[in-house]
């Protein structure tokens, strides 16, 4: 029989390994070639209205799909980051 300090060096490691498991499994996972509004100003850091607007004024492009939600390229919004660190 082990020690209570074995046992509970077992114990957490099952829990970190059970918790974590879901996101090492993301991890694997391609990054996603378009993002929501919502994803795109969590990135930027700014809200959705105002990507909305990024899109509708043209600063942003809008991948054409069925439906109603603004899908907006990753590339872009990496873009858009990559010319505001150049430009100051």
């Amino acid at each position: 029989m082990g020690s209570i300090d074995e046992a509970i060096a077992v114990a957490v490691q099952e829990s970190v390994d059970k918790a974590m498991a879901p996101i090492v499994e993301r991890m694997g996972e391609p990054a996603p070639l378009v993002w929501t509004t919502g994803q795109a100003a969590a990135a930027l850091g700014c809200s959705s209205r105002t990507v909305a607007r990024l899109v509708d004024s043209g600063v942003l492009p809008r991948v054409p799909h069925m439906g109603t939600l603004r899908l907006i390229p990753r590339a872009a919004v990496e873009r858009l980051v990559a010319s505001a660190d150049t430009a100051g």
